[in-house]
């Protein structure tokens, strides 16, 4: 079973702790450093939670395979006549913070008890950060999680179906056909689409 979200928003890191003394204990108190992680989380909440559709949680080995859309520094544009236009100069890809990793423990964290039942289950992992475009012109994540295995909640015993019913394949080119709060439930397949 393959199960594919769309988070509309603006990612924001995880993992990130900021300690703090409360004054009248001296005890230490570690919070989030991200100023918005926590609305972020609560939107990944959301969607996952929509797109989960009351199937019981995942239990069995997964791969997640996210894209993080992130929008574009003003300063990649012109001004004046040439406002909006992209500089020759601007660079191709988001290579400045928040890392990928952090993005990921975001979302992870915030997926767990919703999708799966603990993080620890994805075995195989992709994360990319990319710029909005006028295909992507949306800031959010585009989230795959697929089922790795056979087991009791997702993945299909041998020779078996899927519950799903409607298939729907992932493009090569990584692009996401559907609007944003679109939910896309497939069927896993063995065979080679070409019959190779």
């Amino acid at each position: 079973m393959t199960l594919t979200f769309f988070v509309p928003g603006t990612p924001r890191p995880g993992g990130s702790k900021k300690p703090f003394r409360i004054p009248t204990t001296g005890q230490i108190v570690l919070t989030d450093a991200g100023k918005y992680t926590k609305e972020w989380r609560a939107v990944v909440t959301h969607e996952a939670f929509a797109a989960a559709g009351g199937r019981p949680l995942l239990s069995d080995a997964l791969n997640l395979d996210v894209i993080f859309f992130l929008r574009r520094p003003k300063g990649h544009f012109g001004s004046g006549k040439n406002a909006g236009v992209l500089k020759a100069s601007a660079r191709p890809y988001p290579i400045s913070k928040p890392d990928a990793t952090k993005l990921v423990r975001a979302l992870e964290d915030a997926m767990t008890g919703i999708v799966w039942q603990d993080d620890a289950q994805i075995v195989d992992q992709r994360a990319r950060k990319l710029y909005t475009d006028a295909e992507h012109p949306t800031e959010g994540a585009l989230v795959v999680i697929q089922v790795m295995g056979a087991g009791e909640n997702g993945g299909s015993p041998a020779g078996g179906e899927d519950e799903a019913s409607d298939v729907a394949f992932w493009p090569e080119d990584g692009k996401f056909p559907f609007p944003p709060g679109t939910t896309i439930v497939t069927q896993s397949h063995t065979k080679d689409p070409k019959g190779e």
